[in-house]
């Protein structure tokens, strides 16, 4: 298992987060996630199968950027 931490620029409001909840919901491997719409923080904990460039790649097709991701 692993936790990564993305800096989200982009999430306005409650709408923004429950886009991409929604679109979490199709990636295989993500266990849960926690956004923060104050701090841009997307928190996400996945199986080691699941890249943190494909949980990037998701937020991003969804019109929002990210600057940057750390592990936790």
């Amino acid at each position: 298992m692993k936790k990564n931490k993305f800096n989200v620029e982009g999430i306005h409001c409650g709408s923004c987060v429950n886009k991409i909840e929604t679109a979490f919901q199709t990636l295989e491997g993500l266990e849960s996630s926690s956004i923060n719409k104050d701090s841009g923080e997307v928190v996400t904990e996945s199986q080691d199968s699941l890249s943190p460039m494909s949980i990037k790649k998701c937020i991003e097709e969804l019109g929002f950027k990210v600057n940057g991701f750390s592990k936790i």
